[in-house]
């Protein structure tokens, strides 16, 4: 009984430690689990007004601003008025230091240097008056220069053929191919030809040891017994007649050979003569085609400067600055002593009976919530007084026309150019049912969409998931758009989180 009542306790004992194991095993898995979701802030979905109304911060500038500039640097002496002082047109603003402009000072230096080197250039490589009055007179005529070239190198071109021709000629000289090189060796041929045939025709006549004169004489005499040595004579004097006729030839052919050669030889000098004569000429007109045209480069530049001098000189102010229009005195860009910058406004009069304007930059969405004509409202108005601020165009801003437009609003009443103003203008606001923040509102393929959270309960508590709830946005202002979809108002919804969140999973909460 007693061992029956021992083993119930240790069941029940190890039944504890097994379920509370099974207990903190779940709980650790929970907690290591939580710390790998996702963590997610949220808001809830309210009812709230939302505006369609755009804010921006622009610079109050002078809409008929007159600025005054001076296209030269010059020495400031003395500034004669303040920001804010009224002046008339004709009023003397600012008196400059007496003498010339940095910009006529450098153009003289200029244009000095320049005739300096086009006379130089005129002596030292002793240029002819008419081609520095070519020059001068718009330079070498293109068609004319282009006729002449074309000539030039037609005569360069023949000439070319020619020597061509000739060497060809010699060449064919050279290399036994000319027909009189071919008749020459021919007749050099045959003598040689003949010449053996005398030196045979002499060797069977010395095997008889006679005389030609002896066997003469005796044939002659009616001798029979040297019929055998005559008729070897007599072969002996034919070949020898045909050497002497085969020498004449060959003789006869190298002299009309070598008188041609000459004659090739001395064609081919007087060619490359020509042809040097024909390169010279046409070398010689491009030479100075370059050199007229180089120095007509020169001249039109001394003479443009000495135009843009011209001009300086005109454009010169003396020694005063002043007023062309009525108005106030809104900015001064110098002080005594400076050196004004070309082109830079020195003052700046808001003329008499002219508004004022700002502007500041939206994006095309924003743009198109506005009009032109509409009345702005002006933030901290109480600051500004009785003023009216009304929308007067709307233009694609410069920086970034794909995506911004400019606002630019004009401005009635008591303010001043510089001054910061901070406006809104577009639809009044309305109250709607759901709103949530921008940053709440996500788009996929699908849509635009929001995800909320919706709990589920587990033994060892809630479980957090993101649940997807297709919207509309019906209006949209700085930081929250009203939506429309399946909402029943007060749900939390997802606006940041540490890592990507997509509908289905579990999410942990920010604390």
């Amino acid at each position: 009984m007693e061992d029956k009542t021992l083993r119930k306790k240790w069941v029940k004992r190890i039944a504890i430690i097994f379920f509370a194991m099974m207990i903190l095993l779940t709980f650790f898995s929970n907690t290591i689990m939580n710390r790998s979701l996702a963590q997610v802030s949220t808001e809830t979905v309210t009812s709230d007004s939302v505006s369609a109304k755009v804010r921006g911060t622009g610079v109050i500038e002078a809409s008929a601003a007159n600025e005054i500039k001076l296209e030269q640097s010059r020495e400031v002496e003395d500034i004669l008025v303040k920001v804010g002082d009224e002046v008339k047109e004709g009023d003397i603003l600012i008196k400059l230091k007496e003498g010339e402009s940095n910009e006529i000072d450098e153009a003289k230096k200029e244009l000095q240097k320049l005739k300096e080197e086009y006379d130089d250039k005129i002596l030292l490589d002793e240029i002819s008056s008419d081609v520095v009055s070519m020059a001068q007179n718009g330079g070498i005529d293109k068609n004319v220069a282009s006729s002449k070239l074309s000539s030039l190198s037609a005569e360069v071109k023949q000439a070319k053929e020619k020597v061509d021709e000739l060497q060809k000629k010699i060449d064919a000289f050279e290399n036994g191919t000319d027909e009189l090189v071919k008749v020459e060796k021919n007749a050099e041929k045959e003598v040689k030809n003949a010449t053996d045939a005398v030196e045979e025709a002499q060797n069977r006549f010395d095997l008889y040891g006679m005389d030609e004169n002896e066997v003469q004489e005796r044939y002659e005499s009616g001798d029979e017994s040297v019929a055998s040595v005559k008729a070897a004579l007599d072969e002996l004097k034919a070949a020898k007649s045909v050497l002497t006729q085969k020498t004449s030839v060959q003789t006869k052919a190298q002299s009309e050979m070598e008188e041609k050669k000459g004659e090739l030889s001395l064609e081919l000098t007087e060619a490359n003569a020509k042809l040097t004569e024909a390169n010279d000429a046409h070398e010689k007109y491009v030479a100075e085609i370059t050199l007229v045209n180089s120095l007509k480069t020169q001249y039109e530049t001394i003479k443009e400067k000495e135009t843009d001098l011209q001009e300086l000189e005109m454009n010169s102010v003396g020694n005063e600055i002043k007023a062309k229009v009525a108005g106030k005195i809104t900015a001064i860009n110098i002080k005594k002593g400076d050196t004004t910058e070309p082109d830079s406004a020195v003052i700046a009069i808001q003329e008499a009976g002219k508004g004022y304007e700002l502007s500041f930059t939206v994006t095309k969405e924003q743009a198109a919530k506005v009009n032109k004509g509409d009345v702005a409202s002006i933030s901290d108005a109480w600051y500004y007084g009785d003023v009216k601020v009304t929308l007067s165009d709307i233009k694609a801003d410069t920086e970034n026309p794909s995506k911004n437009k400019k606002l630019i609003f004009s401005i009635d009443g008591d303010v001043e150019a510089g001054q910061n103003m901070t406006v809104s203008v577009g639809e009044k606001s309305s109250k709607y049912d759901y709103v949530v923040p921008n940053n709440a509102v996500r788009e996929d393929a699908n849509g635009k969409f929001i995800l909320i959270i919706k709990e589920k309960s587990s033994p060892l508590g809630n479980r957090y998931v993101a649940t997807r709830v297709n919207v509309e946005v019906l209006r949209s202002d700085d930081s929250k758009s009203a939506v429309s979809g399946p909402l029943e108002g007060e749900e939390y919804v997802i606006t940041t989180s540490n890592k990507m969140v997509k509908a289905g999973d579990y999410v942990r909460l920010a604390k």
